[in-house]
């Protein structure tokens, strides 16, 4: 796998007022990079002082890493795709990290009755008819491994536990709400508008432009045209564990 540069984030975390954080990462070939969001989402991410930890589909390891920088006092990463792991084994050295654990395999199984803090899930979510890239596909209506991560992630935090997630408008919006309100409290901590073009989603499966739109008439998916440029909302939650679930 070819590597790629070394970038370097700087993240200003909004629970710590005048603190900077570095991540440096090297993304190569064929692992998902950070996106453009990722240093507003991180500066969002309220990470504490010997928090335990729990990243989804790492990627690049770029949300583990900082938690790392942060504080935590256990950072387990884990991701599907081995790929992205050695990608994050490197990066995990490159930043001196002193308290991460790489795991493979699918959302919870590396973790099987493991507790966390704090879990952090960008998980996958383009919705398409038919599986077209693992690091994108979330499913016929994008909220496969969102309605997972809603139903799992309560038996795997602490009381008090939180968790944050990923989501955008194309994936089934009022589903995604409607599973993660029946075990936390939701807040979006950080919102904005993803700019697109039809063909872009034609690049990833030919005829996806057309089923988007179905979703869309169907209440599915929500996205819209101002004069002439496409664009859906990217919400980052945070989601509190009800106190109802952290008893059960």
């Amino acid at each position: 796998m070819k590597a790629g540069p070394i970038i370097e984030c700087i993240v200003h975390p909004g629970n710590r007022p005048g603190v900077a954080v570095s991540v440096r990462l090297e993304v190569p070939d064929g692992v998902h990079p950070p996106g453009p969001l990722t240093t507003a989402h991180l500066s969002a991410l309220d990470v504490r002082g010997g928090d335990r930890v729990l990243d989804l589909g790492c990627g690049c390891g770029i949300f583990g890493i900082y938690a790392d920088r942060a504080g935590a006092s256990r950072v387990v990463l884990t991701d599907i795709d081995a790929a992205s792991l050695d990608a994050t084994r490197r990066n995990v050295m490159l930043n001196h990290c002193q308290h991460i654990d790489l795991r493979l395999g699918d959302l919870f199984e590396p973790v099987d009755h493991e507790r966390f803090d704090l879990i952090i899930g960008n998980v996958p979510q383009t919705p398409a008819p038919a599986h077209f890239r693992t690091d994108k596909w979330g499913g016929p209506e994008g909220v496969s491994i969102l309605l997972r991560l809603a139903r799992e992630a309560p038996r795997h935090l602490h009381p008090g536990g939180r968790l944050y997630f990923v989501h955008i408008g194309l994936a089934y919006p009022h589903a995604v709400i409607e599973a993660f309100s029946r075990h936390f409290e939701l807040c979006a901590v950080h919102e904005s508008r993803r700019v697109f073009t039809p063909e872009e989603y034609e690049s990833y499966q030919p005829g996806l432009w057309t089923y988007l739109r179905d979703l869309r008439l169907q209440g599915k998916a929500e996205f819209k045209e101002e004069a002439g440029i496409w664009s859906f909302l990217t919400r980052f939650y945070r989601a509190k564990l009800l106190e109802r679930e952290a008893e059960s």
